[in-house]
């Protein structure tokens, strides 16, 4: 095989990480989404706490991997991840005109239905790298599954660059957290999921597009 085909091959397994890499983007995201609520709330309400939209996200998640492996051996490993794609992806998009309704229809969204979408394709992509590198299982598993987690440090530098660049601090003091109130901040808010969808469309779709079972003789070898 050839120095290309084995950089090609390589790029194939990079892949299955990039389709892997869904949303990771938590963290420092609930501040600004209870700061929005509570622009818009009276200053007697409470707000629904966001952690609500990460509980959905992995309930929903962790069904949705049961069901990952059932489709994935039925229709194959890139159209499961096709499908997921859809899901999340639709799913953050929606969140924009979610977020202006409600947290109700927050969490729906961006918490079950995108941990629907994850949950789908979190599954597919290992058999196929470990395909690829058969005498590398285990640094091809641990590899993949980094690409949750690491996300996350990816995502949540964005999330800040997008809606605060300027660094700006919390500035209101409520019963149990701090908020923002600047409106340059919290304007930014609804949008960030336009971004945050049109992303992972472009990184999934790379993915999804590499994302292959080798044939006889292909091979990723890692030299160590």
């Amino acid at each position: 095989m050839s120095n290309f085909q084995q950089q090609m091959n390589a790029f194939t397994m990079k892949s299955c990480f990039l389709a892997f890499s869904l949303r990771a983007e938590t963290g420092n995201l609930a501040t600004y989404i209870n700061s929005y609520y509570k622009s818009n709330l009276p200053a007697d309400h409470d707000v629904v706490d966001p952690q609500w939209i990460f509980s959905a996200f992995f309930i929903a998640f962790s069904l949705a991997i049961i069901a990952s492996g059932y489709i994935s051996n039925m229709y194959g490993p890139k159209m499961t991840v096709i499908v997921a794609l859809v899901i999340h992806s639709s799913a953050t998009f929606c969140s924009y005109f979610a977020i202006k309704h409600s947290m109700v229809a927050l969490i729906i969204t961006f918490g079950a239905v995108g941990g629907l979408g994850a949950g789908l394709a979190y599954g597919p992509p290992l058999p196929v790298v470990i395909k690829w590198m058969p005498r590398r299982i285990g640094l091809a598993s641990g590899a993949l599954m980094t690409g949750f987690g690491g996300g996350a440090v990816f995502y949540n530098e964005l999330i800040t660059f997008y809606i605060n660049p300027e660094n700006l601090k919390p500035d209101a003091k409520g019963p149990h957290t701090t908020y923002f109130t600047q409106p340059e901040v919290l304007n930014r808010i609804p949008t960030l999921f336009l971004v945050l969808g049109g992303l992972t469309v472009g990184l999934q779709m790379i993915g999804v597009l590499l994302l292959r079972n080798p044939e006889e003789g292909d091979e990723v070898i890692i030299s160590v």
